[in-house]
């Protein structure tokens, strides 16, 4: 049976799938990220070296410990969701000052070079929000997480379905897409 702990372990389980995601866009494209942190020019100096690196491997590391928590450790599910929550917290904050200080630095999302906007605060905000619901709740998750296989695995593709929803919004409303290696923009999906 699904529950309401599967929809919101599913909304979540979005947030730790599109962590991945960006993490390994800032790994793979470093000097962008951290050419974005410099056009932002939110951290200090010192600090944006050591930020941009460190990012995207607790991206990964983070997003990766609640996937596998889900899949495999559902008994320790709260602290990777924990970890979860604080990361989008953090992104919450940081990209409401972005848009309200910087609105035309680059969000630095993903690796890319778009502008920041309200639609990126406001997915940050919801995807911390249902990592705190999931993790204050991780007392009932793992006994949903440790249900029938069928039932997690709805579960993880919705939580794909709903992260890949989350990234193509804006592409598809006309927002700008997310930026090349260069800063260029990129072509839209299918391009």
């Amino acid at each position: 049976m699904i529950t309401w702990g599967h929809a919101v372990a599913a909304v979540a389980l979005s947030g730790a799938l599109l962590l991945v995601a960006a993490g390994i866009g800032h790994l793979r494209h470093p000097r962008v990220f951290r050419a974005g942190l410099d056009v932002q020019a939110l951290l200090p100096r010192r600090l944006r070296g050591p930020v941009a690196a460190l990012v995207g491997p607790a991206e990964v590391a983070v997003g990766a410990a609640a996937l596998l928590a889900w899949g495999a450790a559902p008994g320790l599910l709260g602290w990777p969701l924990a970890a979860l929550a604080l990361c989008y917290t953090a992104y919450t904050g940081y990209t409401w000052a972005l848009l309200r200080w910087r609105p035309a630095a680059p969000c630095g999302c993903f690796g890319g070079g778009a502008p920041v906007t309200g639609f990126v605060v406001g997915r940050a905000g919801v995807l911390a929000a249902a990592a705190w619901v999931a993790a204050g709740g991780a007392a009932v998750l793992p006994s949903a997480a440790a249900g029938p296989a069928a039932v997690r695995a709805l579960a993880m593709a919705a939580a794909a379905v709903l992260a890949a929803a989350v990234w193509l919004v804006p592409l598809l409303t006309g927002a700008p897409p997310p930026a090349d290696r260069a800063g260029r923009p990129a072509g839209r999906p299918g391009s």
